[in-house]
């Protein structure tokens, strides 16, 4: 999903800014209504009135992201599991089917959170990398979706 910076007006916001919204070269001239982008959820300006439908999607996505990273699910042993990958990173990994529930550690093969086609072999991953049961709203946290490759040499076993 892209979302576009628009002015409160409704027009395509186009000047550079900085994270903090304000223009990035300070003699750049400034939109006649003074508005800038938002860089949180890409909302030129601080305009009255309700979010624009794709930022309230957007911000629906992320709370939903948070939420389920802040309290997740317990993982059963069946089905596909939130792995950890890096510091932040989740993939979504599908136990192999004749995995047993309580096996440490766990075979599985990391798919694709929209497609569910194989990213990689199996691996061995242990039970200190699940994070829980794998939720949809994990998909922002992957790198499939950031549009990253996984490295062959993954090492999920520490």
């Amino acid at each position: 999903m892209k979302i576009t910076p628009l002015h409160p007006d409704g027009t395509e916001c186009t000047h550079a800014t900085r994270p903090s919204g304000k223009p990035r070269d300070p003699d750049a001239a400034v939109p006649p209504d003074g508005a800038h982008v938002t860089a949180r959820f890409r909302r030129c300006g601080h305009g009255t009135g309700p979010l624009h439908p794709g930022d309230q999607k957007a911000v629906a996505e992320f709370t939903a992201m948070l939420t389920a990273r802040q309290r997740p699910t317990p993982w059963t042993g069946r089905g596909d599991v939130a792995v950890r990958i890096g510091q932040r990173g989740l993939e979504r990994g599908r136990p192999l089917p004749e995995q047993q529930p309580d096996a440490d550690p766990v075979a599985l093969v990391l798919i694709h959170p929209d497609t569910e086609t194989a990213l990689t072999g199996t691996l061995h991953c242990a039970r200190t990398r699940i994070h829980g049961a794998w939720r949809t709203p994990y998909r922002l946290l992957t790198r499939a979706h950031a549009g990253r490759t996984i490295t062959p040499d993954l090492d999920l076993e520490a």
